[in-house]
């Protein structure tokens, strides 16, 4: 369940910096939570969002819900009439028309930022996106977070010190290095 919501958190705050509008995570969870426990009881299968079509319709200028139920109209009108000759469509195909407008939800600018900002947050950055690729979302976050908690502990262990001045070795108290 964390999955879901922390990818449809993440996939909400996405899609609301590239339009411009305010992200209302309760409202998003609330209305998920209740659309699986109410779908509970008529063994419906559970509500999750969905990158790669809130990708495909964000790229393709989709600026309401109503976008939503056109594209519902449109994959019923598919299934219905054109299943034969989607029947062979290997699923790499498929799986292409999705990559391409996942990437767009990728933030090249900001890797580059990190890198120039600081070296160490920019790994944390790469592990974690390639985490999240090979071994899925919530082990691949989990590493991201340890692999920062680690950091943040390495910092807090070997703080940043000066050298200020230096006493002499004739001061009878303080003398010496």
């Amino acid at each position: 369940m964390f999955d879901r919501a922390f990818s449809l958190f993440l996939l909400t705050d996405n899609d609301a910096r590239t339009t411009g509008t305010e992200v209302k995570a309760n409202q998003d969870l609330v209305a998920i939570g209740l659309s699986n426990a109410v779908g509970s009881f008529f063994n419906a299968y559970p509500v999750a969002g969905s990158f790669g079509r809130t990708a495909v319709s964000s790229r393709s200028g989709a600026r309401s819900t109503l976008s939503g139920a056109i594209t519902a109209c449109f994959i019923f009108f598919v299934l219905l009439v054109m299943m034969p000759v989607f029947e062979f469509l290997p699923y790499c195909a498929l799986a292409c028309i999705i990559e391409v407008a996942v990437v767009g939800l990728i933030d090249f600018h900001g890797l580059k930022t990190a890198w120039r900002v600081s070296k160490p947050e920019f790994t944390v950055s790469v592990v974690t996106f390639v985490a999240v690729l090979g071994l899925g979302i919530e082990l691949g976050v989990l590493i991201g977070a340890g692999i920062s908690l680690a950091i943040v502990l390495r910092r807090a262990a070997t703080p940043n010190t000066a050298t200020l001045g230096k006493v002499p070795d004739n001061v009878p108290k303080y003398g010496g290095t």
